[in-house]
This record gives C-alpha cells, sequence and structure tokens, in this order.
C-alpha cells in the first residue's frame, strides 16, 4: 500500500481506524501517519508483535497513550505497522486458530499481544477488552486441562479483569453470555 498525503491521508486513516476502533474520530493518533508518509505495512510480523509486547511490558502500554497530545513522540515509528489492520486481523486470527486448534503456547502469546494491542487503541475498560480478556481467560484454562499447564494463576487474573470490565455493562440479555462464561469458570477455578 503506497502511503497517500494530504487530507486524503487523513480521510483514509479515520476510515481505517475508525472502521477498526469503532470510536468517533479524530484521534491525536491520525496525526502520526501524516508526519510519518502512512500507517506502513508489516514487514516482519513476529518480530512486530514481538515489539509491540516487549513495548506494552515496558510502559503503561493503554489507550491514553495514543489520546495524548503528541502520539508520534509516545509510540515508537517501529511500532506504528502495529495500527495497520492486516497486522491486527493476522493476530487476532492467529490467537483465534491457536486457541482452537490447542497450540496453547501461540495462543498465550498472540493473545497476550493482541490484548496490548486492544490497551493502546480502545479506552480502558471497553467491552472489547473485556471480551478479549474473558477469551484469554478461556484458552489459559484450557492450557490447564488439557496439557496440564501451570496457568491457573493467568487463568485467574485474566478472569479478574475481564469481571471488572463487562460486569459494568451488565448482563446482555442473551442465555450464556459473557457474565455466565465468568461465573462458570469462576466455579471450575475454585473447584480445581
Amino acid at each position: 500500500m503506497s502511503p497517500v498525503s494530504g487530507s486524503s491521508a487523513d480521510s483514509i486513516a479515520s476510515t481505517s481506524f475508525s472502521i477498526l476502533v469503532r470510536l468517533p474520530m479524530p484521534l491525536p493518533i491520525l496525526s502520526v501517519p501524516r508526519k510519518t508518509g502512512g500507517i506502513p505495512e508489516p514487514s516482519d510480523r513476529t518480530g512486530l508483535a514481538r515489539d509491540l509486547l516487549q513495548f506494552a511490558r515496558s510502559n503503561r502500554c493503554d489507550s491514553t497513550l495514543l489520546t495524548s497530545s503528541n502520539p508520534d513522540e509516545t509510540l515508537p515509528p517501529e511500532l506504528l505497522a502495529v495500527l495497520n489492520e492486516s497486522f491486527v486481523a493476522q493476530l487476532a486470527e492467529t490467537f483465534r486458530n491457536a486457541s482452537h486448534d490447542g497450540s496453547y503456547q501461540t495462543a498465550f502469546t498472540s493473545g497476550e499481544t493482541l490484548l496490548a494491542l486492544y490497551r493502546l487503541i480502545y479506552p480502558e475498560n471497553y467491552p472489547q477488552i473485556g471480551l478479549h480478556l474473558l477469551e484469554l481467560a478461556k484458552t489459559y484454562w484450557n492450557g490447564l486441562l488439557v496439557q496440564n499447564l501451570d496457568t491457573r494463576r493467568e487463568c485467574l487474573g485474566y478472569l479478574t479483569e475481564a469481571k471488572a470490565i463487562l460486569s459494568v455493562l451488565g448482563p446482555e440479555g442473551d442465555e450464556g453470555g459473557p457474565l455466565v462464561e465468568i461465573s462458570t469458570l469462576e466455579s471450575l477455578l475454585l473447584n480445581q
């Protein structure tokens, strides 16, 4: 994808980013593509995911980072490609497939990386973060059951955080929704 200049770059970035995060635009982060020539296509996705996870673990990684007055100074230029829709889609697919196929180490890494990305682009307590935390908790639970991995602590941590976020919304009205899943998994963990 070749960079676009001027107001069309802002328009494309706003449209793409609003689809990705489902938030009103513009965000200050959208000034970064204009200054840098656009959101780059990720070349080394594995390295980019590793760098994002490392960045998230060593920095305050939440949406205030991208909505600060100078996001181009807070998000390193080498991480700009994490905002590319193809990177987000590929990371989500890797997590989903690895979780379902029982490739738990891959699922843990890709899931934690996706969580770091969600925390960058979504506001704190955004439902997408809570739903992803629930999926991470279920993945860690499956790793505990299927492969006898020592993942109880992680499962409980993600589950607790998911509950805190999703309880704000309350029941969705659909039988077996996220709060029911959380309650079920909590019971299973307590009886483990």
